[in-house]
């Protein structure tokens, strides 16, 4: 379970030492680990910590790495606006914007990203291939 950012900081660091064990290259080791970093803040900024924490999960292995970040905010993603809609009141939409802006990152550094949205919360859902098969 994620509880802070000082938590984010074990997390990475087990990453870390999980995609070093599996000779993940240094750049996509590193893309990983700037896209965890991203939806893990982007979990703890969303968290209803009276629902619960948000839990982030990993399977890393020689081809792949994927990342699973479930937060369980009852708050709803406006489909109008995500992911990447054009904003029209940048002081109303703030917020939004900056979610945006880490979703593109995240699809800029992960080979896939898929964000599963339910009421109960949202699970993001990152992938990054090795080649290494």
């Amino acid at each position: 379970m994620l509880t802070d950012r000082a938590g984010l900081s074990t997390i990475r660091k087990q990453v870390r030492g999980a995609l070093t064990r599996v000779g993940a290259d240094p750049s996509a080791a590193f893309d990983c680990l700037v896209a965890l970093t991203e939806a893990c803040t982007q979990a703890l900024s969303h968290a209803d910590r009276e629902a619960a924490l948000p839990q982030i999960s990993w399977e890393i292995d020689r081809s792949q790495a994927l990342f699973y970040i479930r937060d369980y905010s009852s708050q709803e993603w406006s489909r109008a606006t995500h992911p990447s809609a054009a904003l029209t009141r940048r002081e109303d939409h703030l917020d939004q914007r900056l979610e945006d802006l880490g979703l593109q990152l995240m699809r800029g550094l992960m080979d896939d990203v898929r964000i599963d949205m339910q009421g109960s919360g949202t699970t993001v859902i990152l992938v990054k291939s090795f080649g290494n098969g």
